[in-house]
């Protein structure tokens, strides 16, 4: 533990991130619930930032993990990372350097950066992004949504529920969820960091199938009542009336069965490949009802690419020359992965809460502690 607290601390003067005193605690027990007594005896008496824990495998296959992890972000909500020895053998320090700007981001430090244009960061905007998970032998689904509450694009607010289906006729219909609810929660820490409301929300909803889309029309409209003023919550109707805030509603499909590829002749003979990284497709391959496009950010070196595809189904925010620029960029922002991945970063963290196992902490909210 003590190699790998003067590791942590190398690594911080590397990435200009300071790191404090700590205590190390060594635990002669394969009791979980000495641990976590212990954990919570500590955070209890002693202010801490963070807490790591070097598990061997043994211990993970005795289930340490699970437990530690509800623990932390259900129980107390405080933020946690667990470590594997035998992960620390191999480039120890590329592994630690990972760690440690992994609980950078569970801080609420941000990894990446993208320079907005003026004229976008003038409207204070907050991006949503919405994901659903079935749990694994249960009939639920968990619903998970995390929003921006910064014009930066980097700071979080989260949350997440889990619902009970029945694999009957009504399915589609469990597809809707009190999602205008989150946004005026998000939208209330929004205020409450910046001193004013959002002048748009951008909601990237993913976990719909094309032919689940009909289903959604409830959603859709308690969101539009709700930013319009006219819920019919009386809160809600006083803050929003005077101060409506016009949205998109973006359907994101990860699931395309369209493929692109860049042809270039060479010794008289076509090659295809994978486009570079930074595709967007806006032509007449797209829906021309509808205003959808699709982005592939990232650089694919084996199989076939997919993009993925965004459609802007509903919203009067009335800014489309910028969403495709917007949702390109902010797939470069997500904190657990070094460069870009196919969906925005606010979708990727609820698409990363959605498929976790447990609920959060009131603490756990207001930071990426999910990571």
């Amino acid at each position: 533990m003590k190699t790998l607290d003067e590791s942590i601390k190398k690594a911080g003067v590397s990435y200009g991130i300071k790191i404090g005193k700590s205590e190390n605690i060594q635990m002669n027990t394969e009791k979980i619930d000495d641990w976590i007594s212990t954990i919570r005896c500590k955070l209890e008496t002693k202010q801490f930032n963070f807490v790591f824990i070097l598990l061997d495998d043994y211990l993970q296959y005795e289930g340490f993990y699970s437990p530690l992890k509800k623990h932390s972000l259900e129980t107390m909500g405080y933020p946690m990372q667990v470590i594997l020895k035998n992960s620390l053998y191999k480039n120890t320090m590329s592994v630690v350097s990972n760690i440690l700007l992994q609980a950078n981001s569970k801080l609420g430090g941000s990894l990446f950066k993208i320079q907005i244009p003026k004229e976008i960061k003038d409207k204070n905007l907050m991006v949503v992004g919405i994901d659903i998970s079935a749990l694994k032998g249960q009939n639920k689904l968990n619903i998970a949504m995390c929003a921006t509450t910064n014009p930066e694009l980097t700071e979080y607010y989260s949350s997440k529920s889990a619902v009970p289906i029945e694999q009957d006729e009504n399915f589609n219909r469990n597809l809707c969820f009190n999602v205008s609810a989150f946004i005026h929660e998000a939208v209330m820490e929004f205020f409450k960091k910046n001193k004013n409301l959002p002048k748009g929300v951008i909601i990237y909803r993913q976990g719909v199938s094309k032919e689940q889309r009909a289903y959604l029309s409830d959603e859709v409209l308690s969101i539009e009542k709700m930013l319009s003023g006219k819920s019919q919550n009386e809160l809600e109707r006083e803050i929003y009336a005077s101060n409506p805030i016009p949205y998109y509603y973006i359907l994101v499909n990860k699931k395309t069965s369209l493929k692109f590829f860049e042809k270039e002749k060479m010794y008289g003979k076509y090659e295809y490949s994978n486009p570079e990284c930074g595709l967007l497709i806006l032509n007449d391959l797209t829906d021309t009802d509808n205003f959808e496009f699709y982005v592939q950010p990232q650089k694919v070196n084996q199989g076939t690419a997919t993009p993925t595809n965004f459609h802007v189904a509903y919203g009067n925010l009335d800014m489309p020359e910028y969403i495709p620029k917007i949702t390109y960029d902010l797939c470069y922002m997500y904190s657990n992965w070094r460069g870009p991945v196919r969906v925005p970063a606010p979708l990727k963290y609820a698409e990363k809460l959605a498929k976790a196992e447990h609920n959060l902490h009131q603490n756990s909210k207001h930071q990426l502690y999910h990571l």
